[in-house]
Formats: C-alpha cells, structure tokens, sequence
C-alpha cells in the first residue's frame, strides 16, 4: 500500500495521502535535505526531480490509487488546459489505469479538461483575426511592437489548429475503445467540425430574454463541479452565449467588478497562505478561481477571508484565468462580432501593499488550520 516510499537507501518517505501536491512538496523537502546533508550527490546532467523526487512520487501517486482516493488523484492530474499539448505518456498510463478501474467518466472529465483551454486559446486568437489590428488602449509600447505581438498571435492559429485536431483524432480512437457514451463521441465530432471549419456554431433557438443582474450571474456561474477548472470554464461560456448581447455585456460588468473587488490585502494573504506563495499573475488566477467557487463561497470569502474553508482548496488554480475571457467569447458566439470592453485599469485597483511576512497574522484563522495538516 506504499505507506513509505524508499528515497534512498535507508531513507524513507511516508505520504500523509491528504493531497497528491501537498504529498510532492513535503517530498521534494525531503529530497533537499537530503541533498543539503550530503546524503545525495547530483549526478551530471540529471536533475535532482529526474532521478530523486520523480520516481519516488510516482510510487505516492500510486499509493492514492491503490487507497481509492480517485478524487485527490484526478484533481492533481487534471492539466490545466493549454499547458500541455499532446498527453504525456504518464497521464495516459494513469488514464489507462482508471478505465480498467471502471472510471471511464473521469477519464473524460480529463480529457476534456486537456482540450477546453487549448479551444478557448484558439478561438480568442480567431476572434482577434476577425477584429484585425487595434492599437491596445493602455500598451506601453511603441505600435510596432504591438503590432509584431499582434501578427504572432495570429501566425500561430495553423499549429494550434492542427494540434486540436491531431487530439481530437486521438480522443475519439481513445474513447472508442473506452466503449464511452454515443453523446459524448458526438459532441467530440460537433467541437471537431467548428475547429476545421474556423467558425463557431451560432448559438440555435431564441436567446434567453432575461436581463442579466446579479442573480442571474451566479445562476450562470453556477457552482464547481467534478469536472475541472477549464471545462468548467468552458460550459460558463456556452451558458453564457445563451442571452442577448445586453446581458452579455453585462455579465462582463459584473464579472470585472467582482474580480476587481477581490483586489485586497487578506485576499493576496489568503491566496498567498494558501498556495504557499503568490505573485502578482498567480493572484489575477486566484482571484478568477474564487469566482468559480460561486456565489455562496465568494461572498463568505470577502465577508471574512479568516473563515475561508481551506478544505475548499484542494489543489492548485492554475487554469482559472480564462474566465476572464467568457464574455468575449460568448458575445462573439452570439453575434459573429468581437465585442468592445472598457478593462479597469491599474490605477483603478485598491493598493495592497501588506508585506508577506504579515500575512498569517492578518489571517490567524487560516495559518492556523493549514498548520494543523
């Protein structure tokens, strides 16, 4: 059951099994110590993940499995869309292994998952192809410079495109032989015909009439589920695209503002405490996760970020960011045309200037409970 994993000779490591990355942070410790007393010599053109930590958490990961703990196990390898092209022959050992387990719907919900960010990427770039060239509001750059930023997001849409279809073709091999439900094989076709095609679907049907107010943009959002941050992402928009332009343009308001009003002190410490460490982007993602936790969760968080439930933070939020990006994307679905946004600036942002090593005093509550795991 790897209740310890051999380090080295004589050293071992014995997982807490609460987090597959929790578990590979208190390893790679482990590894540097080691390295530190001498216990390890680095060999010459090895990395020390290579041939210390990476075989070691693979038997962690392996540990997860043979305990059943399918959710922790699925959350860690869930990639966030985009980073990750083409599936590494880890994860598709690990998809092999949950299919022969009987968890094909997990299988799916990462492969979808794999794809949702790589899609959202290519049709922000096609949707920018349509609006052509406009010099950006607040760039600091000379017009040449954007302008050349510009051409090669542009330039790049034939590789993505072919990417998209080469997995795509290789998701439909796989999942014929998962024997997966008839919907999901056809959806695999409709998404594929769009990215040959380069044109989205218009949404059919009349669009919702409702008007978009602050209810219905949590209806929108709606709550996490067992899917993933990018295909979670991904079915906001396609809900989204639903309604009149109006109320898209007004779900991008409110969006911007309740991302905007989570730009403070205790939010950068909670995310900070949280994560073990934040920069200035990896606080843009957090904030957009927390969003995607609903409406019930954001507004407790904002409320009092000190009784944020760090049982709620299960892995890391890479990923989320591109929920900044739904409302352009739906208004672009529902329309054809891109759809003109007034960002927020820099100088429109609450100052946080709270040095980190305050942040666990400002958050008692939270260092508290994160110590206790």
């Amino acid at each position: 059951m790897h209740d310890q994993i051999a380090v080295i000779e004589g050293v071992y490591f014995k997982p807490r099994y609460d987090t597959p990355t929790k578990d590979e942070d208190r390893l790679r410790e482990v590894v540097v110590d080691l390295l530190h007393a001498g216990k390890i010599k680095q060999q010459a053109g090895t990395s020390l993940n290579d041939s210390h930590i990476y075989p070691a958490f693979q038997k962690v990961l392996e540990g997860y499995f043979a305990r059943g703990l399918y959710d922790q196990l699925e959350a860690h390898l869930t990639v966030p869309g985009g980073y990750s092209v083409w599936p590494h022959e880890d994860e598709l050992a690990w998809w092999r292994k949950f299919a022969e387990a009987g968890q094909t719907q997990r299988v799916i919900r990462m492969w979808r998952n794999h794809l949702a960010g790589r899609k959202s990427d290519f049709w922000y770039r096609i949707a920018e192809r349509k609006a052509g060239y406009r010099k950006p509001k607040y760039s600091g750059s000379s017009d040449a410079s954007d302008r050349n930023s510009y051409n090669n997001l542009i330039a790049q849409i034939p590789r993505i495109k072919e990417d998209i279809l080469g997995n795509m073709a290789f998701a439909r091999h796989w999942f014929e032989r998962m024997d997966v439900p008839d919907a999901q094989l056809k959806q695999l076709a409709a998404d594929r015909a769009e990215i040959e095609a380069e044109e989205r679907r218009r949404p059919t049907g009349k669009p919702d009439p409702r008007a978009m107010d602050c209810d219905l943009f949590w209806e929108v959002i709606g709550v996490p589920e067992e899917i993933g941050v990018t295909a979670q992402i991904e079915d906001i928009a396609r809900r989204l695209e639903r309604f009149k332009a109006t109320a898209i343009k007004t779900f991008d308001k409110y969006l911007q503002d309740f991302h905007r009003s989570t730009y403070r002190d205790d939010i950068w410490a909670l995310a900070f405490l949280l994560n073990d460490g934040c920069s200035d982007d990896s606080f843009e993602e957090f904030r957009c996760w927390l969003i995607l936790q609903g409406r019930q969760a954001f507004e407790t968080t904002l409320n009092d970020p000190n009784a944020f439930d760090v049982n709620l933070f299960s892995t890391h939020f890479e990923g989320a960011l591109p929920l900044l990006d739904t409302s352009l994307l739906a208004y672009e679905a529902r329309t054809g045309k891109p759809m003109a946004r007034k960002l927020l600036t820099a100088e429109n942002l609450l100052n946080v200037a709270l040095p980190e090593e305050d942040f666990a005093d400002l958050l008692p509550g939270v260092a508290a409970k994160l110590a206790a795991q």
